[in-house]
């Protein structure tokens, strides 16, 4: 009798495995800002430093992730080799970031990117002499 049992089984762990949740398109972001600057905080479940990518590119903030996996499973007879790629990034826009100051941590599945800004004035009067 043919069973759906593995059909069944990759379908739960892809779909609820809460291990693969890195696994979707995007990453979600949280925002926030305070005297000295920005404050990123960026859910990563399952990634790890060597996963990740933090540049400053113009006036640009770019998070990169990118994972690539082997598996391999023996039973009885059975051989069952997967690989998968993962990759995907964010960029936010900061005009007036203090790119050299920029620091990174990734600690319990949070990536953390504190981006201290300049006064950047958009004015100036020049006094004439």
């Amino acid at each position: 009798m043919y069973t759906l049992k593995p059909f069944y089984d990759d379908f739960f762990d892809y779909y609820l495995n809460k291990e693969e949740s890195h696994k979707s398109n995007r990453f979600h972001v949280d925002i926030s800002e305070n005297d000295k600057g920005y404050l990123f905080e960026i859910d990563m479940p399952g990634a790890s430093k060597d996963d990740l990518k933090v540049d400053f590119i113009d006036d640009r903030l770019v998070i990169k992730y990118e994972k690539e996996e082997n598996k391999e499973e023996k039973e009885k007879n059975y051989l069952r080799r997967e690989r998968s790629f993962s990759s995907f990034e964010r960029s936010f826009r900061i005009k007036n970031a203090d790119k050299d100051a920029v620091s990174a941590k990734l600690d319990n599945g949070v990536l953390t990117v504190d981006v201290p800004t300049q006064k950047n004035e958009l004015q100036k009067t020049i006094e004439i002499k």
